[in-house]
């Protein structure tokens, strides 16, 4: 109770702070789960885990942060179902996408990559990766925008996340590794 009271007041008086350390937080616990658990690493990849908590903490969190606001200022802070429907219509038609778009490439030049893998990557996982978005967030969001308040929705989509963040950190390796194999390719994401 106290850590939740701690937590609650924290994203009242620093709430980027608060959401971007949580976000981070959470981050490092969905890689290392992945990584050590699901893919039995022996070594443990922290240049792909310095990626995944960059994404979350400098621009995923912030973005969604101010995406949270902006809908609550346009559809309303209600949480009627017509409301709710409306905020995730435009969020997968609009935020969804543009998000994700810039993920492959992010992660890309954080491993060292070029343009060219930039694209590379786009073009193999996007839409795989926008066809699990769709599968997955708009469930997520009937929560988030159901019945999470504004100030811990960032909080609460960062703790659903989790488990986002690991099929995008395995979806960013498997291309990695696709890449690798593309003879035409001369410089190679990490």
């Amino acid at each position: 109770r106290a850590l939740w009271t701690f937590i609650d007041n924290s994203t009242k008086k620093r709430p980027m702070l608060t959401k971007a350390v949580l976000g981070g937080m959470l981050t490092l616990v969905s890689e290392t789960v992945l990584q050590k658990v699901i893919e039995k690493k022996e070594t443990f990849d922290t240049e792909r885990c310095k990626g995944m908590l960059s994404w979350r903490v400098f621009i995923h969190t912030p973005i969604v942060h101010h995406w949270f606001n902006f809908c609550d200022r346009v559809f309303g802070t209600g949480m009627g179902w017509k409301i709710v429907f409306k905020k995730i219509a435009v969020d997968q038609m609009f935020a969804s996408p543009a998000v994700h778009l810039l993920f492959l490439p992010f992660m890309c030049f954080m491993e060292g990559g070029s343009l060219t893998d930039a694209k590379y990557k786009l073009e193999h996982s996007y839409v795989k990766m926008m066809t699990y978005a769709y599968m997955y967030w708009p469930f997520v969001h009937f929560l988030t925008f159901g019945v999470v308040p504004l100030r811990h929705r960032v909080l609460f989509v960062n703790t659903a996340a989790m488990f986002w963040s690991g099929l995008l950190s395995y979806i960013n390796s498997q291309t990695n590794t696709d890449l690798a194999k593309e003879p035409a390719q001369k410089t190679v994401c990490a």
